[in-house]
């Protein structure tokens, strides 16, 4: 059975906080484009697991990887869902962690994939992955961060903005509990997720907006 890497970050739970700010796309779109250097050195710092960042440059960091062009997303999501799925013996789960960190290398700040790659490390004999997971941790939890701080989710004016549709499903599970996802639409210019999520010894329906970046 995989841990429950959640144990693991709990340093992040303090970003989840009511003072979320909001995501200015055009002008982290606009920085990366004219400050390509600079934002190259903020991915080396994260990719380093750096822990001085302050939320502003986490927010350059996340947001701004979709325009990057160094970086690629989506190109193993699939192989590497069916391989993280279906592991079960400590063999598969060093494998995992192998593809995950070669997804990582041209996406190194997607979320899925960390905790793809920590899931990997957590239940492999890889120990190279193992000695890792220090880094992958400092990095979820930068991630983390800087979601929770994006919006609440709450209401269509103020959703919780990502990169990607894989980073929308970890981030709600791991959040929000959410263990099915049951319908979405479009409202405004974001979705609006219908889940059903663990609250407490029961499950329960909610509707979580989100916008995703790219």
């Amino acid at each position: 059975m995989k841990r429950n890497i959640v144990t693991y970050i709990l340093i992040a739970l303090f970003a989840f906080v009511s003072n979320a700010q909001g995501i200015d796309t055009e002008a982290i779109k606009s920085f990366v484009a004219q400050s390509p250097e600079e934002y190259k050195n903020l991915a080396d710092r994260f990719v380093q697991a750096d822990s001085t960042f302050t939320v502003d440059e986490l927010t350059k960091v996340y947001y701004g990887a979709p325009f990057y062009k160094d970086f690629t997303f989506g190109k193993y999501d699939t192989q590497l869902a069916e391989l993280y799925d279906n592991a079960e013996s400590a063999a598969e789960f060093d494998v995992v962690y192998l593809v995950a960190q070669k997804a990582l290398n041209e996406n190194p700040t997607s979320f899925d994939l960390t905790v793809k790659a920590i899931g990997g490390a957590c239940n492999g004999t890889d120990q190279s992955a193992q000695a890792q997971l220090e880094n992958l941790r400092t990095r979820y939890a930068n991630i983390y961060t800087v979601i929770s701080f994006s919006g609440n989710g709450v209401q269509p004016e103020d959703p919780i903005y990502v990169t990607s549709q894989s980073d929308m499903l970890k981030y709600l599970a791991h959040c929000y509990g959410a263990v099915e996802i049951l319908g979405e639409s479009a409202i405004m210019d974001c979705k609006a997720i219908k889940v059903n999520r663990i609250d407490g010894d029961n499950m329960k329906e909610a509707i979580i907006y989100v916008k995703i970046i790219n």
